[in-house]
């Protein structure tokens, strides 16, 4: 089961979920499947995939990285 939306979590808290899934899939991952993760979290999609580049992900060739 999904969690429910929680508004107090915020940029910080996205950047550290994205980062811990994307260390645990081996440093880079496709991203609709880093979006799938989050989406089983109850993100939304959508709203994430417009952000990404605010949450330091890099995508390049739909393979997302963390920008260091």
């Amino acid at each position: 089961m999904a969690q429910k939306w929680n508004p107090f979590k915020g940029k910080w808290t996205l950047s550290k979920l994205m980062k811990r899934e994307i260390e645990h899939n081996g440093g880079e991952m496709p991203v609709e499947d880093l979006l799938q993760k989050m989406r089983q979290r109850g993100y939304l999609k959508g709203a994430l995939r417009e952000g990404l580049e605010a949450l330091d992900v890099e995508v390049i060739n739909g393979i997302a990285r963390m920008r260091f």
